[in-house]
């Protein structure tokens, strides 16, 4: 219900971010004003859909009741129990999120990893592992290591020395840390902010990525192909195997290609392929782009033109290939690829470490932080059941020091012991001043970005809006269910009441039981038309069988007695009757847009009906009833005043 109810509201009082401020005065309820700008924001954006538009003085009804029904949940002080605030916190703390600097700051990154992914690059790499949780110490021996290699280098010792002899990338011995040209985004963040700046054949200090440090050559850079899919026709040539066998496949890759080159279809000869994934599938495989295939395989794929056409053997390390191309794509548009991209810039740590550090350096210069005191003695307080999230803050009457202040307000070392308290985790015992030191960190991130979020208001219109529309929104809900929603099913007395004195609203409608069976072909239709009249007293499954016994191609679907808007089938013949067609009982008619027969057993005039008949009905009308009432009530409580000359203007402004 709350869902549904949300979804409602949103489409009648959500606010457009364009609109201009104007903070006349439109109206008064009871005591508080109302401007023109927020019944601007509200209609504007309510009233875009030509079909549902409403003229001003319409929705002015709509939006008087509106806010009569907050006026009262306010005069009852829902809004400040504890369900009403911890639930308008959450929404608060969400609706917040694409205003926050940390959601700008993504979006930048968003945009730069499409600009870059636009370029394939090729590098050479030489890299040197750190330890797990590695010690400064050992953090400043593999940088001193990786810095004497790059001195080595540029002295003039060979890349492929060094490369071989110390590189920890396993594949370095084979390749010397020579990569394929490869993709942006398969590239860890701290070597694409390197080699998007360097210049060709420059060799970088070392980059320190989360594994350890790298030392970086850019060799060469080209425009992204896009994605390829191609066919392929393999005969492996394993490691170890003899020259005469591989002699052997080379003979029959040639002797495939020579069938190719005289007609014979690519698919046939795919299932002589040692690829048995793909053999009995034409050779197809999903689609790659760059960095995905071994060099040759995607240097023989890429250099394919146009679809259908093949290649000559190409030999990798895998075995012989021939390729044929299925399909080219271009890179996607940022539209097209916004949203993976966001995926790949939220679940990289790298990345998001480059977030944290832009958000807190810009919000502590915006909110004026000025830090006082470092929580050096915290960790004595602290023991190991932290590391088990069992911690209880011993009592904090004492802790007054002054860590840090936001705009001039403090935060004291008793804010900062509440929220370690509140936000421990199980986790791996660790040092606990280390602890303490993460903590302490984190908790500077989370109070500047709350003193951003009580400050949005103030900067962005349209969030404060936003505020207002949940805010007004909760308190609806929660007084509708307890006036109207509740009130309606539960009161049994009132409903039946309501039932008695509005009877004449409930009777006249036609019905019609029939019953409905679904045919195969036209034919078996034409033939079921006779049966169905000649036996029609005979129940549905039973005139089905005499028509055929094959339910392919004759069945009984389903029986009932139905009003308008209650059955599809039904439906289709009060369609007829509203063109003017007499529908009869004892008729069959042949729908044929659904292959359907039906048989009218019987035309029911309207007759009154009893509440068990129609209650859902009835509940509604009197939940309608039931709020009319109200308002009316709500009026004489909080009058409402309106500037007639402020709303005149205004209904100008939005012909």
């Amino acid at each position: 219900m709350k869902t549904f109810f949300f979804l409602v509201l949103n489409l009648l009082f959500f606010f457009d971010a364009s609109a201009q401020k104007d903070g006349e005065v439109l109206m008064t309820i009871g005591k508080k004003n109302i401007t023109a700008g927020e019944y601007k924001y509200i209609y504007e954006k309510n009233n875009r859909s030509d079909i549902s538009k409403k003229t001003p003085d319409e929705y002015m009804e709509l939006f008087t009741k509106f806010k009569l029904k907050v006026a009262e949940a306010e005069s009852r002080q829902m809004d400040t129990v504890s369900k009403f605030l911890t639930e308008f916190e959450g929404y608060k703390t969400q609706l917040a999120k694409p205003y926050l600097t940390e959601n700008v700051k993504i979006n930048l990154l968003v945009k730069e990893a499409y600009e870059r992914s636009k370029t394939d690059v090729k590098i050479d790499i030489i890299f040197l592992k750190l330890p797990q949780n590695p010690t400064p110490a050992d953090t400043q021996s593999v940088y001193k290591k990786a810095s004497d290699l790059r001195s080595q280098i540029l002295s003039g010792t060979s890349w492929d020395t060094i490369a071989s002899k110390y590189s920890d990338d396993r594949g370095a011995v084979r390749n010397f840390g020579h990569l394929p040209f490869i993709s942006s985004e398969k590239i860890p963040y701290s070597i694409q902010n390197y080699i998007f700046k360097a210049e060709k054949n420059d060799i970088s200090h070392p980059v320190r990525s989360a594994a350890g440090y790298y030392i970086i050559r850019k060799v060469d850079e080209r425009p992204n192909p896009g994605e390829i899919q191609v066919a392929h026709i393999m005969m492996s040539v394993p490691q170890g195997i003899s020259a005469e066998e591989a002699e052997a496949k080379k003979k029959r890759i040639d002797s495939i290609y020579t069938a190719l080159k005289k007609g014979a279809d690519f698919a046939e000869l795919a299932k002589k392929s040692d690829d048995k994934g793909t053999s009995q599938k034409g050779g197809e495989l999903q689609s790659f782009s760059t960095g995905r295939m071994v060099p040759e395989f995607e240097n023989a794929a890429f250099g394919l033109k146009t679809k259908g056409e093949y290649t000559q053997p190409v030999k990798t390390d895998f075995g012989w290939h021939i390729l044929k191309l299925i399909d080219k794509k271009t890179m996607k548009t940022f539209e097209e690829a916004e949203e993976e991209l966001k995926q790949i810039v939220e679940r990289d740590t790298e990345r998001q470490d480059a977030v944290k550090l832009y958000v807190r350096g810009k919000l502590k210069k915006d909110f004026n932080f000025r830090e006082e005191n470092r929580p050096m003695k915290m960790h004595t307080m602290l023991d190991s059941t932290i590391f088990e999230a069992k911690w209880k803050a011993p009592s904090a009457e004492a802790l007054t020091q002054t860590l840090f202040s936001i705009n001039g307000k403090p935060t004291t070392e008793k804010d900062f012991v509440a929220y370690i308290e509140n936000n421990q985790k199980r986790s791996r015992k660790s040092d606990l001043k280390d602890y303490v030191n993460q903590m302490y960190e984190q908790f500077i991130t989370y109070s500047l970005v709350n003193a951003e979020i009580a400050a949005l208001s103030e900067k962005q219109p349209e969030y404060r809006y936003l505020m207002q529309e949940y805010h007004d929104g909760l308190l609806l809900f929660e007084l509708m269910e307890t006036e109207v929603w509740n009130k309606a099913v539960e009161d049994s007395v009132g409903l039946n009441r309501f039932f008695d004195q509005n009877k004449a609203n409930y009777k006249g409608q036609t019905e019609l039981k029939i019953s409905v069976f679904e045919y195969g072909k036209p034919k078996t239709a034409e033939k079921a038309v006779k049966i169905l009249k000649k036996f029609k007293d005979e129940d549905g499954k039973t005139l089905a069988s005499k028509v055929s016994t094959d339910e392919a191609e004759f069945k009984f679907i389903e029986s009932g007695t139905y009003m308008s808007g209650q059955n599809k089938y039904a439906e289709e013949l009060f369609n007829m009757q509203k063109n003017g067609d007499k529908i009869k009982a004892g008729e069959v008619y042949n729908l044929s847009n659904l292959n359907a027969l039906v048989l009218t057993n019987e035309v029911i005039s309207g007759r009154d009906k009893s509440l068990s008949e129609i209650k859902g009905l009835v509940i509604s009308d009197y939940q309608t009833y039931l709020e009319n009432q109200w308002i009316e009530k709500l009026k004489a409580k909080y009058p409402v005043k309106i500037n007639e000359t402020v709303f005149a203007r205004l209904k100008a402004e939005l012909k």
